[in-house]
């Protein structure tokens, strides 16, 4: 079950990446490739020095590692006060960019999430989230946006609706451990 809810949850933050990936128009200052969307969690405020340096550190090592992990990385900072962080790239953007993409994305985490203990950040290429709970295995959809206001689709829903559909039937073979 525990796989089935991590497929769920990457297959989720996918189809967030593609609806931003996929639109003509974003409003925004920095114009249509930088779309940002951002959600910070008010479960509570953190005050000390060590879990703000274990938020740092944890977004550090996702960004440094994400690259030569094909766009997805989990990483934990801290014992005592510990951070959860992952990234993730969709599957076509080079590695380099979705280093550079993770990297520029931290910033807006720490600007506008500047004392909570969870937080997202999704850019047009990239998604970053840190929090004090277990991220990986768990279902949380509090970080859930729908972007119908945000965006306009370029390509026709059907095609959307078959892509979407090739990748739950691939993924729910792979699940049940069956290979092409």
């Amino acid at each position: 079950m525990k796989s089935n809810t991590s497929l769920l949850l990457l297959l989720y933050a996918h189809i967030n990446l593609f609806i931003l990936v996929n639109t003509d128009k974003v409003e925004n200052q920095n114009g249509p490739r930088h779309a940002k969307v951002y959600k910070c969690r008010n479960t509570g405020n953190y005050t000390s020095t060590s879990y703000k340096n274990n938020i740092k550190s944890a977004l550090y090592v996702v960004a440094k590692n994400i690259a030569a992990n094909n766009g997805f990385y989990h990483a934990t900072s801290g014992t005592t006060e510990p951070v959860n962080a992952v990234g993730l790239c969709p599957g076509f953007l080079r590695s380099n960019f979705c280093e550079e993409c993770v990297n520029s994305t931290i910033p807006l985490l720490e600007t506008n999430c500047p004392n909570q203990k969870e937080g997202v950040a999704w850019v047009k290429e990239c998604m970053i989230r840190y929090s004090d709970r277990k991220i990986m295995g768990v279902l949380d959809d509090w970080f859930w946006v729908h972007l119908p206001a945000l965006a306009v689709a370029r390509r026709p829903a059907a095609e959307m609706d078959k892509a979407l559909s090739d990748l739950i039937t691939k993924l729910h073979t792979q699940a049940a451990g069956v290979y092409p």
